[in-house]
């Protein structure tokens, strides 16, 4: 059997790109992520008190499952406990949704952030 130049450094390399998932790079990009789509849906909600702007939360997971990054965009609803009768309307006031428009909006720019820091991170695997 004959060895194939170069394959120890591409087999590290390889190992390298399993560690990425677990960077701190990656979780900030997620989390940049999340700020955006918080910040286009509170650029949509209808502003009466401002409640429901302040209630749009984007927020970092503790790492517990594998010690993978996780974030969330949310509603916290002790601060915008009416969100979904915004979002959706009730039988005596129209819906004013801003929840699925931002996201099916954000979905559609492919999370920017994200994929920008996985290529720097790549970038430097490969160098």
């Amino acid at each position: 059997m004959s060895d194939v130049i170069g394959l120890k450094e591409i087999e590290r390399a390889f190992g390298k790109i399993e560690d990425i998932a677990n960077d701190r790079a990656i979780e900030n990009g997620l989390y940049e992520d999340a700020i955006a789509l918080r910040d286009m849906m509170r650029s949509k909600v209808h502003v009466v008190t401002g409640n429901l702007q302040r209630g749009i939360v984007a927020k970092k997971f503790s790492r517990q499952v594998k010690n993978r990054p996780a974030v969330f965009v949310a509603i916290d609803y002790r601060i915008a406990p009416h969100a979904h009768l915004v979002e959706y309307g009730t039988r005596h006031m129209s819906a004013h949704p801003f929840w699925r428009p931002s996201v099916i909006a954000y979905e559609q720019r492919g999370l920017p952030n994200l994929t920008r820091t996985l290529q720097e991170e790549l970038d430097k695997i490969w160098r």
